[in-house]
């Protein structure tokens, strides 16, 4: 082998080894304002590691989902003693007062007007929230009672 060819490929292998040697995993940052995540991959803990883990209550059921496995929830009509099943996951100090991002995948199969997707109605006193579905459009209600329809800002 010429030794200009042997110099070439020696160079080639060390730039190759040079930038192997700086790649590494690389892993999405949580924010550390992340109040919770919940994946629903067989059970309802929180994977942010603050131990928000939510409860199921009244019986949903794993199915497959988007990404990797969902709830299916029953629902239950206006005025049954018995509300349909959910995830509860107790106080996570938010509060209708701020700006806020919630982001989740729903597939709303036979969704019917007021089924919430996610609440926080807790009482007249309490700041509170409710997204629900009011067909054929989601609806965002804070606590004064007066629609934000598809944009929350801040501003």
């Amino acid at each position: 082998m010429k030794p200009t060819m042997l110099n070439l490929m020696c160079v080639s292998v060390s730039l190759i080894v040079l930038v192997l040697m700086f790649t590494g995993q690389s892993d999405a940052k949580v924010k550390e304002t992340l109040v919770g995540s919940w994946l629903f991959d067989g059970n309802a803990k929180d994977s942010s590691g603050n131990s928000k883990d939510g409860k199921l209550e009244n019986g949903p059921t794993f199915v497959a989902g988007k990404i990797g496995q969902a709830l299916k929830f029953a629902g239950g009509k206006a005025g049954d003693a018995k509300i349909g099943n959910r995830v509860s996951l107790g106080n996570l100090g938010l509060a209708a007062t701020g700006p806020a991002t919630l982001v989740f995948w729903a597939k709303p199969d036979g969704a019917k007007a007021d089924d919430r997707l996610i609440s926080n109605m807790v009482g007249a006193a309490t700041p509170s929230f409710s997204l629900r579905f009011a067909p054929p459009k989601v609806e965002f209600w804070g606590s004064s009672w007066q629609p934000v329809i598809e944009k929350i800002d801040d501003k």
